[in-house]
């Protein structure tokens, strides 16, 4: 059986907690909610889900992984959103080079659920499967379904953007030029040629910072990686939530 796009943007949700903005998807059951954890750990406060119509419920953390281990989190809704709602059954295992699928999330925290093609890369370490398909920020806990057998195969958890250790490093050198400017007696102006110098330094620092921010948002180089299903499965039997 063929999933339809449809189906599985109606098993997506939207997990917000605090600033944190991410995705999650129904599975075994319609008061279940699996995400990453990571999605929780860069909020704080209630944990909000909503679905595309908007519709909220709380939700609470039945259980959860490290976020350098399997990166998971399992919540229970504190009543049903709005139906329909498809409720996702999982698969096993990684799926094949070439392997069909689909994920869906909100990415870039946005409000409008996006639902998309993709295919299976390759294996990733121990962990899952890389994704040929547009994965950003936003997207992580979202659903990675195959598109013939309808059954979830993993959890969107990475974006795969080889440029993120240069801009650490450009972050922490506009933070430098910052805290170094907040020390300056701004009493005193240095200026040379009519150019004050402490100005311009701030000027800098701002928009290395604007630039750091941007390019970590928008660059997308085309690969994901989601982590494996399975890791979920087995702890939602230990939980007796599954069969």
């Amino acid at each position: 059986m063929v999933i339809s796009f449809e189906e599985v943007a109606n098993a997506t949700v939207q997990v917000i907690r605090g600033t944190s903005r991410g995705s999650g998807f129904h599975l075994f059951r319609p008061d279940l909610v699996v995400t990453n954890q990571h999605v929780l750990d860069m909020g704080s406060g209630d944990i909000v889900v909503a679905s595309e119509d908007e519709t909220t419920a709380k939700a609470k953390v039945l259980a959860f992984s490290a976020v350098d281990d399997d990166d998971f989190a399992i919540l229970k809704l504190n009543k049903k959103l709005a139906i329909p709602r498809t409720v996702l059954q999982p698969g096993s295992g990684v799926p094949g080079r070439g392997i069909d699928l689909v994920f869906a999330g909100f990415p870039h925290g946005i409000s409008d659920l996006l639902v998309q093609r993709a295919c299976a890369a390759g294996p990733f370490r121990d962990r899952g499967f890389y994704l040929d398909g547009s994965i950003n920020d936003g997207n992580s806990g979202g659903p990675v379904v195959d598109l013939v057998s309808g059954l979830a195969l993993g959890i969107v958890t990475e974006r795969r953007f080889l440029g993120g250790p240069d801009l650490e490093q450009l972050a922490e050198a506009a933070s430098a030029i910052a805290e170094r400017i907040g020390g300056v007696d701004t009493s005193t102006q240095i200026s040379v040629g009519g150019v004050n110098f402490a100005s311009v330094a701030a000027s800098t620092s701002e928009a290395l910072e604007l630039l750091s921010q941007a390019v970590s948002e928008n660059a997308n180089v085309g690969i994901g990686i989601a982590y494996s299903i399975d890791f979920v499965v087995e702890e939602c039997r230990k939980l007796g939530l599954a069969t």
